[in-house]
């Protein structure tokens, strides 16, 4: 699975230049029982900004 359309938290003047739009989540998050919340927190722990909103494919 994988997050896509992610728009990042940032502060006005932060440039999103190197936050991806996608990001391809771990195999624990693999299936139809994945937690939404969780896996924004994945991606909000690995690249150390919240991520407001993405979809998950």
């Amino acid at each position: 699975m994988k997050a896509v359309n992610i728009i990042w938290d940032l502060e006005e003047g932060e440039s999103d230049y190197a936050l991806p739009k996608e990001v391809e989540l771990p195999e624990e998050f693999d299936g139809d029982d994945y937690d939404y919340d969780e896996a924004v927190d994945y991606i909000s722990d690995e690249y150390g900004f919240c991520v407001l909103s993405c979809d998950i494919i």
